[in-house]
């Protein structure tokens, strides 16, 4: 009773932390806001894919559009060989969604094989290779409809929400610490 009823109210408050968590991770990386990170994490968890990888494979996009002379590197040479613009017309990369939905769209269209795991390797590193079911998610306006489907599911929390998580996990965080601190005087 009492006791299932306590450990449910746990889960669902580690749940709602981990949510936070997740979102402002890839918010901070991706810059990205609350509800754009909520889709993106929708789109990748819905293909079994892994939410947290997708920060190293864009850095490994993003490091590899220019080398240190402004001159296309590795990435940049593959997007600009595909037809994608990453920068707008003012010099700036484009928000992460809007690289990730174009290249997406691109491989999406591909057929499977060797040379779109030879081009998803060279976009987004090693781990790249296991991107193609994410890629096809987010193709096509399958990132909107992952942002619907984060909103009917309640996981669209906005900025306010993920900064509520990440006070109440700093919280949890000093009463432990107080307890740690009663434990040790004693």
């Amino acid at each position: 009773g009492v006791a299932a009823l306590g450990a449910a109210m746990v889960a669902s408050i580690d749940q709602t932390v981990k949510w936070g968590d997740q979102l402002d991770s890839l918010g901070d990386v991706l810059g990205t806001n609350a509800d754009e990170s909520a889709a993106l994490a929708v789109a990748i968890r819905g293909v079994g894919g892994d939410v947290d990888g997708i920060t190293g494979q864009m850095a490994k996009l993003v490091n590899g559009l220019e080398d240190g002379n402004g001159k296309l590197s590795t990435s940049g040479k593959a997007l600009t060989d595909l037809g994608i613009a990453f920068k707008d017309t003012n010099g700036q990369l484009l928000p992460a969604t809007e690289l990730l939905t174009s290249v997406a769209d691109k491989l999406a269209a591909m057929p499977d094989g060797l040379e779109k795991t030879r081009l998803m390797t060279e976009l987004f590193g090693k781990s790249g290779k296991d991107l193609s079911d994410t890629m096809n998610a987010l193709a096509n306006g399958g990132l909107d409809q992952a942002a619907q489907k984060a909103k009917d599911f309640g996981l669209a929390i906005g900025e306010e929400g993920v900064a509520k998580s990440i006070a109440f996990k700093k919280g949890i965080a000093d009463v432990q610490m107080m307890g740690q601190g009663l434990a040790v005087t004693f």
